[in-house]
This record gives C-alpha cells, structure tokens and sequence, in this order.
C-alpha cells in the first residue's frame, strides 16, 4: 500500500483530514496553526482582536518586515466571500463571540492516532502558539512530536534544523528507517537569540513543578507566602499609560516551561464589563527588560494572556487548571462594585530566569505591546479596575517552575 504524508502549513486542514482516517494516510506535519479559530485567533479570552483576520482577508498586498529590518512575509489574499471566514471577520469587527451565532467546525482530535509532527512556537502569541500547543495535547496518536522555538516565525520554519527535522521524521515514518526521535524538542529562551535545546517526554516537562506566586497589592510583589491581610490597588483601565506591575526576583536560576494560569480577584469601579489584558516580562539581574520575539517584532514580552469579564469562566469548574477557557456559550453578568474572580489563560512559553533575574506580572486594560496586525480596539472598559489580594482574595499566579 503506498504511503501518504500530509504536509501542511494549515493545521486544520491537516487534523481535519486525517482525523476522517483516509485509506493510505501514514503521518501529518500540520506544522503551525490553530485548532479553534474562534479562540485561538478571532477573539482572545473573548476579547474579539480586530486587525490580523480583516487584513489577513483583505484582498490587499501587503508586506510585514520584522520590525528590525528582518525578512518580509509578503501575502495576497482573496476578497472575503460569504461563509465561514466571513462570518469569523464580521465577529473580530465586533458582532457577539457566541459559538451559537458563529458555529466553528470542531476536528475530532480522539480520532487522530497517524503519527504527527507539530511546531509549536513561544512567540506566535495571539496566532499560532495556543492551537499548536492545545492540538498537541489533544491528539491521540501514540507517535507524536513537538518541535518549538521562540524565535521570528518565519525564519525558523524554513530554516535548515526545522527542515531536517521534517525530514528525519519523513523517513521515520514513510521510509521505516530506524531513526529515533524524541516527543519533543524543547527550546528554552535567554534572551532574544540565546536559547539552549533539549529533549523531553512531555510537554509541559515531567519536572516542571506546579508553584502559586501570590500577588501583594500592598508591596507590588509576587510571593510564594500568601499575604495574611486584604489589600488591593487600582489601574485607569481607558489609561494608555496605566498598569499594576507585580514582580519576583527569583533566588536561584530557573526556569519556567509551559502555560500559566493567573487567579485574580477584581472589581469594576465603573461600566459594565472588565477586559483584562495580562503580560509576563523578563528582567536582568540590573533592572533592564529583555525582550523577546512576539510576532514580527524584536520588542515582545515572553508571554500574555487576555481575558473579558463576561466571559469569564466558573470558579468552580476550573480549578487549578493551567488552561481556564473563557466561555463562548453565555455571559456572566459584571456589577458596579462587586469582587468577581477572574481565571486567565496565559499562553504556554519556556523561558530560563538567570538568579537574581525578576519575573513580571502586568495587568492593563489595553494592548501591552500593539503591532499592526495585532491589536484589540473593541474594548469595554470603563473607570478604574481594582485588584485584590490577601485574606480571602488569594489572587496568585500559576506558574510551572524547574530549578534543577
């Protein structure tokens, strides 16, 4: 029987195929991608993005250099047609992020036991990096790959070492050749071009030990002792400028590889809704930042997370779950004055922290870093938003933590 490998840089086109198990199907590569278009790329935590879905369908040319003067992505799209993707382009312009009114194909990922191969990426934020992630972990087969970087999308991809991983897994699976290959190649970030590779069983690593970093309103801190008493601090959530930033300076080297989760207890001093725009940054040991790639640009952050209020969902079925989904299904109401808790997804990253290096929390009401194809302008936020801490408000941070 001849043997078939499908190779595709649409991811849903990859696992919808092979979820259907054709006759002659050996192995996938849906190499980046998404795995739900409403989630993973049309709205953010319900928060619908409103520049990468009109551009990506315009009709226009465009040419998108990394910011730095790195390699174009020059693309020419077809005008938008009635269907599905119109209707997911009518969504991120601002009609409701409700499955009920904009029903998205589900890929029944249980059925998927080919081998596959996917790329998942730490600076794909907001595009590519949750599907790659969430398909990798919801594929059945027995032969799966992670191959991630964090690096300029682009570039890696059709780089010399993702190409000869390709192959090695072509002929692994196609040709039989005895050929070893790990589950996942794990690339772990220091700086914007400093990272050191290894290989893993899992993603995230069997190692990586689930640790709560305690937000400290009072100090501005995260802590792994939970603050005794209430305190809580306040943003200008329609401020370009405003922000709470909550930092720790880790004692020892570590590192932090896979997705994070931030419990935060909040209250909307005005409006009807709160829209929660989350960011981790990297600091050296001397206080400056360390940028990261995010997209096409040299100026990203390591990860973020994104989360509407009226979205948010129940406390009681999330847990501690690193992957609390916002919910597309109905809205929870958001009153004037009241304490609601907020789970926020934050998307998966790797990342080494030097000692005496500092993690930092960020919550703002707006964009942390705004690209051009990247950005969320319908936001409902009003007055000042206020977070808690302490007591019987543990807002914490999730975070998995190796430190040997």
């Amino acid at each position: 029987m001849i043997k078939v490998l499908l190779n595709s840089r649409s991811a849903p086109a990859a696992t919808s195929l092979a979820a259907r198990k054709p006759r002659g199907l050996a192995a996938i590569i849906p190499w980046e991608g998404f795995t739900d278009s409403l989630s993973d790329l049309v709205t953010h935590g319900g928060i619908p993005e409103t520049a990468f879905f009109p551009w990506w369908m315009s009709g226009e040319k465009s040419a998108s250099p990394a910011d730095d003067g790195g390699p174009y992505f020059i693309s020419e799209r077809p005008t938008v047609e009635p269907g599905p993707f119109a209707a997911l382009v009518g969504l991120s312009l601002g009609l409701t992020p409700d499955r009920a009114v904009f029903p998205v194909p589900e890929v029944d990922y249980s059925a998927i036991d080919v081998p596959a191969l996917i790329c998942g990426s730490w600076s794909a934020q907001g595009l590519h990096s949750r599907g790659a992630f969430n398909g990798f972990a919801r594929i059945k087969s027995k032969n799966k790959h992670l191959y991630t970087h964090g690096r300029h999308e682009w570039t890696v991809s059709n780089g010399v070492d993702a190409l000869e991983a390709q192959r090695a897994f072509y002929n692994r699976y196609l040709k039989d050749d005895d050929i070893a290959i790990s589950p996942v190649r794990l690339e772990v970030r220091r700086t914007l071009e400093e990272y050191d590779v290894r290989l893993e069983d899992s993603f995230p690593p069997k190692s990586a030990v689930l640790t709560s970093f305690f937000l400290d309103t009072s100090a501005q801190t995260l802590t792994t002792t939970a603050p005794s008493s209430v305190h809580s601090s306040s943003y200008n959530s329609t401020s370009p400028d405003d922000r709470l930033l909550f930092r720790h300076t880790f004692k020892q080297d570590t590192e932090i590889s896979g997705p994070m989760a931030l419990r935060c207890f909040m209250r909307a001093d005005a409006g009807f809704d709160i829209d929660l725009f989350v960011g981790i940054r990297k600091l050296n040991s001397i206080g400056q930042e360390v940028p990261f790639w995010t997209r096409l640009s040299r100026h990203g952050i390591v990860t973020r997370g994104w989360l509407r209020a009226s979205r948010r969902p129940d406390p009681d079925a999330v847990g501690e779950s690193l992957v609390p989904l916002a919910r597309y299904d109905h809205e929870q109401p958001v009153r004037i004055n009241e304490v609601i808790e907020m789970n926020v997804e934050i998307l998966p990253s790797s990342t080494f922290f030097e000692r005496e290096s500092t993690l930092v929390l960020e919550l703002r009401g707006r964009d942390i870093t705004e690209l051009a194809n990247f950005q969320h302008h319908r936001i409902f936020n009003a007055g000042n938003h206020t977070v808690f801490s302490g007591s019987e408000y543990l807002s914490r941070l999730l975070v998995p933590v190796i430190t040997e």
